[in-house]
């Protein structure tokens, strides 16, 4: 979770790296934001991606989700209490100013927020003028829960936004399922940082995203040569199908990962599954064999029945264990 006290340190060297596609940082010292009123003339923002077109900008109304870091208490020049805002997406770092009668509480930090206010122009550049700040229990399908996230959480952008595509072509309920299984910031934060593998196949930082846009890209080829395989469950199997990795591997202070407690007791099939699970159970809009099939996709494997596994016994469940197989396989040479 993100500390107020070393945001702006923080914040300053992962937008310095080109891999989060944020550059051209301004920092604006915090004394300079403190005794400000909200106006075009005097409104300091904290950090700026110079991308952003100020002249078309401002003026216009904000209806939108964002992730949420930190709030600041400030006093305004009139005496009244107000905040200064840390709101991300994935491609956007942005200020928010609200005075605290507009907006009397602070979501916790990294909580999805639905954000209502205006842009305003101001010397320093850009913010937002926050007239409604509300946490948004369930992010629904009109937005991918891959695009509501800080941008340090994500290792490679490029494989984001082929997900995010891919995700935005699926039917309505296989989106909310997938935003649903997202939704624990823990879990995006994991399943976008986290590595294929320890030491086998995408064993890197980002290689669990990596991988998986791997396998949705061959899904989606195998679904549109087999009509009879169901599109949609199939792709979302693809997405899902390592999610469990998140808890599976931990990083430690110096950027290497390893097997978590979780991983050795459980592995990541069953904590996909039970992830999957809980999820579905809150969205509710599968029906209850679509939701089997779906865990049979995430579980079955060609092991022994005696020790637990089922055999792939669907089409969608034998195309994502062939296709998972192939995309994880190491690449050999024959001389």
């Amino acid at each position: 979770m993100m500390r107020c006290a070393t945001l702006s340190a923080s914040a300053l060297a992962y937008c310095s790296r080109e891999d989060y596609a944020v550059q051209h940082i301004i920092l604006i010292a915090q004394e300079v934001i403190m005794n400000t009123i909200p106006n075009a003339e005097n409104c300091p923002v904290i950090l700026q991606p110079t991308g952003l077109c100020v002249a078309s900008n401002d003026g216009i109304d904000i209806n939108g989700l964002f992730r949420f870091g930190c709030g600041y208490p400030r006093l305004a020049k009139d005496g009244r209490h107000a905040w200064v805002l840390d709101l991300y997406q994935r491609k956007a770092i942005v200020s928010g100013k609200a005075l605290a009668c507009d907006v009397p509480a602070i979501p916790d930090g990294d909580s999805v927020v639905r954000v209502k206010g205006r842009m305003i122009d101001g010397e320093a550049g850009p913010f937002i003028w926050v007239r409604e700040l509300l946490t948004e229990p369930v992010i629904g399908t009109d937005v991918c829960a891959l695009d509501l996230v800080t941008p340090s959480w994500v290792v490679n952008q490029d494989v984001a936004d082929r997900l995010c595509e891919i995700w935005a072509g699926l039917a309505p309920p296989y989106r909310e399922l997938i935003n649903a299984v997202m939704e624990d910031p823990a879990v995006l934060q994991g399943f976008l940082k986290a590595p294929g593998s320890i030491r086998h196949h995408d064993a890197v930082s980002g290689g669990c995203a990596e991988h998986s846009l791997k396998v949705a890209r061959m899904a989606i080829a195998i679904a549109d040569l087999t009509p009879a395989i169901n599109r949609d469950m199939l792709i979302t199997g693809a997405i899902l199908h390592d999610i469990g990795k998140c808890i599976e591997y931990r990083e430690n202070n110096h950027g290497r990962w390893s097997m978590s407690r979780f991983g050795k007791r459980v592995g990541h099939k069953v904590g996909g599954a039970l992830l999957v699970s809980a999820a579905a159970k809150r969205c509710n809009i599968l029906q209850p064999e679509q939701v089997e099939d779906v865990l049979h996709m995430l579980t079955s494997s060609f092991a022994p029945t005696w020790a637990g596994y089922r055999v792939p016994a669907t089409r969608e469940a034998l195309a994502l264990s062939a296709i998972d197989r192939l995309c994880g396989a190491k690449a050999t040479s024959h001389q």
